[in-house]
């Protein structure tokens, strides 16, 4: 497994939030979803995909549901976006006396005149079933209609200090063992998005194994490597 998928988000913990508020309305929706959908919002970064996927993954361990197509993107769904999302619906029903969850990443991509009323009616009759999550980097391009049924959450990109705790973590998974210091001081002059925060902990951790091999044998007669 590469080493960003292995270290995905898998529970609340490992999310990076800026805010304290939202991280503590993003908690909520893990451990007691309300019955209000949820929308973030946010730039590339804010960690509002990766928190709709937290929020399904944990719902679904606690009802034990598995292998199902519960992730929708509402730019490549097509027109049939609605019965795609009852079919998983369907699917997640059986054997489940509670409701079903979708996220749907970048809901603002749905059609503002036609495809967006439609969905707004599609929310109104089957939210007593149905839990829906969305995300968008454009809230300005959904409806109001729409956004009056969500709980919305502004997301902010977190700084590097908001990063040190997952980062020294992630070390840790690895098998490093830095300081809190450490990791704040080698964040400290990074500028770039979180993938590629991923990438500079990849490197570094590559870099610690390298220093941390023998150095190879080498034969005094010949100069090469035994």
């Amino acid at each position: 497994m590469s080493f960003d998928l292995k270290h995905l988000p898998s529970t609340f913990e490992d999310l990076v939030i800026a805010d304290p508020l939202n991280a503590g309305i993003i908690q909520q929706y893990c451990t007691a979803i309300p019955s209000k959908p949820l929308l973030l919002v946010g730039p590339p970064g804010a960690g509002k995909t990766e928190a709709a996927r937290v929020i399904a993954q944990t719902y679904f361990k606690t009802k034990n549901i598995q292998n199902m197509t519960w992730e929708f993107n509402g730019g490549s769904s097509g027109k049939d976006l609605q019965s795609q999302i009852m079919a998983e619906t369907n699917f997640q029903l059986f054997g489940n006396s509670d409701k079903a969850l979708v996220v749907i990443n970048e809901i603002d991509t749905l059609d503002l005149r036609t495809q967006q009323p439609l969905f707004r009616d599609f929310m109104d009759a089957k939210r007593s079933y149905i839990r829906f999550i969305a995300t968008t980097n454009h809230k300005s391009r959904i409806l109001g209609a729409i956004l009056s049924r969500f709980r919305v959450v502004d997301l902010t990109p977190p700084t590097n200090q908001d990063w040190v705790p997952r980062a020294k973590a992630i070390l840790e998974d690895e098998g490093m063992s830095p300081s809190t210091q450490d990791v704040a001081l080698m964040l400290q002059s990074f500028k770039g998005s979180a993938r590629d925060l991923i990438d500079l902990l990849e490197e570094t951790v590559i870099g610690w194994r390298t220093a941390q091999s023998p150095a190879p044998i080498t034969s005094h007669s010949s100069g090469r490597a035994l």
